[in-house]
């Protein structure tokens, strides 16, 4: 029987609990998959330890969601930590880490120093950081407040967000300026950028086999000259 351990840090593990520790990071899509439909009685939160051959944990690592419930352009509100009860957009989205950058969330202050050079005075900016998705929630179009979600689908299949709480639906905001050819409408070629038109133009026709074959034969002939010149002695 093995155990996962939960969000625990190398500090505040035990000894005899990481030697039925498994390292689920390293495993393979399927094989992880089987093993955490067979945990039933630990609780898991997408946090696995990372451990050694022999069986010493060396750090943890986030396992990401299979499926996202927020996406880029959400409002949301925090539903805990320091900045609980504020709402913001989300601006991106990590899924690797399971983390998300929400505007005018969890802002801290970073001092910038200055250059004696050019005689710069130092300076304080506010920076955003990134939080926990988990730490986050959809907001009820209807009641203005935070809920849980399941999906659904429209009669002409389309996929769609609905608040467990009202049973509104939550439509995913969309920016026309996201799509790729909207992207790269204004793109200006770069140094190592090549343009349309010489990538498009035709450099290669083909080979001439009868010019190949010619040379060849005239290879083959000068070949079997020179080896009737050559003089064995026995």
């Amino acid at each position: 029987m093995f155990k996962v351990l939960s969000s625990l840090s190398r500090a505040a593990v035990a000894l005899p609990s990481i030697r039925n520790t498994i390292n689920i990071s390293k495993m393979i899509g399927f094989q992880r998959q089987i093993m955490l439909n067979n945990i039933n009685s630990f609780s898991f939160s997408q946090t696995a330890a990372v451990t050694n051959k022999k069986g010493n944990i060396i750090g943890s690592q986030q396992i990401p969601f299979d499926r996202w419930r927020i996406v880029r352009g959400d409002k949301v509100v925090v539903i805990s930590g320091k900045d609980q009860g504020k709402t913001g957009t989300v601006i991106r989205v990590y899924r690797k880490t399971n983390r998300v950058l929400v505007e005018g969330i969890n802002v801290k202050l970073k001092r910038v120093a200055g250059n004696a050079q050019d005689e710069s005075k130092g300076s304080i900016h506010k920076k955003i950081h990134s939080i926990h998705v988990s730490k986050v929630s959809l907001i009820d179009p209807e009641t203005g407040k935070a809920t849980r979600i399941r999906f659904g689908y429209l009669e002409d299949g389309k996929k769609i967000r609905i608040s467990t709480k009202s049973g509104s639906i939550i439509e995913k905001p969309f920016d026309h300026g996201w799509k790729r050819e909207n992207r790269n409408k204004n793109k200006v070629d770069g140094m190592l950028d090549t343009p349309a038109e010489k990538v498009l133009q035709v450099t290669y026709k083909g080979e001439d086999f009868d010019t190949i074959k010619r040379d060849f034969e005239k290879y083959i002939q000068e070949k079997e000259r020179k080896e009737k010149l050559l003089v064995f002695k026995d």
